[in-house]
């Protein structure tokens, strides 16, 4: 976790939004389904989309980590 933190200071917060792609193509892999992160760009639209990366959260981890 802390070179996440520190990549992401290092890469000026780049390295934050690879991460969170790379994560979502292997949450996608596991059976997801959460849209294309272009759409972290869109106002609204991002926050439907955080919200639907929970939920393939909570799908990966089998409810151990739900929701909202």
């Amino acid at each position: 976790m802390a070179g996440i933190v520190v990549l992401s200071v290092i890469t000026g917060g780049l390295y934050t939004i690879y991460w969170i792609v790379k994560t979502k193509s292997e949450m996608n892999a596991q059976g997801a389904g959460i849209p294309t992160a272009w759409l972290i760009l869109i106002p609204i639209a991002n926050i439907w989309w955080t919200w639907k990366f929970c939920e393939g959260v909570a799908h990966v981890t089998k409810g151990a980590c739900p929701p909202g």
